[in-house]
């Protein structure tokens, strides 16, 4: 059936080209326009999607709390307020050269004691760790050299759920966490983008 539209559309076009109704540099193969042939260079190629882990916390992140999506360019760090619970949190934020940039929004429940999770010299953060089950329970930073990956530090927070780690694959950028929030973290995503 496509063939055949195909064909017909072509004969159409033909057509209308020798009867001097249409212009005959209108009728350029697709490829010209998306990637191949002569224009290639005029249009760059899409970049990939963000890649999103799978939901950490309670309801897979469908109930509770408001949701939120921090973002930055690079991550550079994690506050966070942390009891039984993770209660609140934010990004420090880098810009391509590695320089700080700002803080996002907090989100969550009122800072009571913030706790900063970065990196050692030489490392840049590449996911999360922790622990989920109804809320997020606990959470640590995952540093890479590019070379070799590591949990900073022991994981802060309360005991209870199921362990987790995720960390952003080859090609791709710790660039921020999307989740739902109400006085503590109820469920979060770790949001990567492709940085060849």
């Amino acid at each position: 059936m496509r063939g055949s539209v195909i064909r017909s559309m072509s004969f159409v076009a033909l057509a209308l080209i020798a009867t001097g109704s249409m212009d005959a540099r209108a009728v350029e193969p697709a490829t010209e326009a998306h990637g191949g042939g002569r224009d290639a260079d005029k249009f760059p190629p899409p970049v990939p999607p963000d890649q999103l882990s799978p939901w950490f916390g309670g309801g897979g992140g469908a109930v509770g709390g408001s949701m939120f999506d921090l973002r930055c360019e690079y991550v550079g760090g994690v506050v966070t307020d942390i009891g039984n619970y993770v209660e609140g949190l934010a990004l420090e934020c880098l810009d391509s050269r590695g320089s700080w940039v700002g803080q996002t929004p907090h989100v969550g429940g009122k800072w009571s004691t913030p706790v900063g999770l970065t990196c050692p010299r030489g490392f840049h953060p590449s996911g999360l760790y922790g622990r989920a089950g109804s809320y997020v329970d606990a959470l640590g930073l995952i540093c890479t050299n590019g070379m070799v990956s590591m949990g900073v530090a022991p994981m802060r927070g309360g005991r209870g759920g199921d362990e987790f780690y995720w960390e952003c694959p080859a090609g791709y950028s710790f660039s921020g966490v999307v989740g739902r929030a109400g006085s503590v973290i109820d469920a979060l995503q770790i949001r990567c983008k492709y940085d060849p």
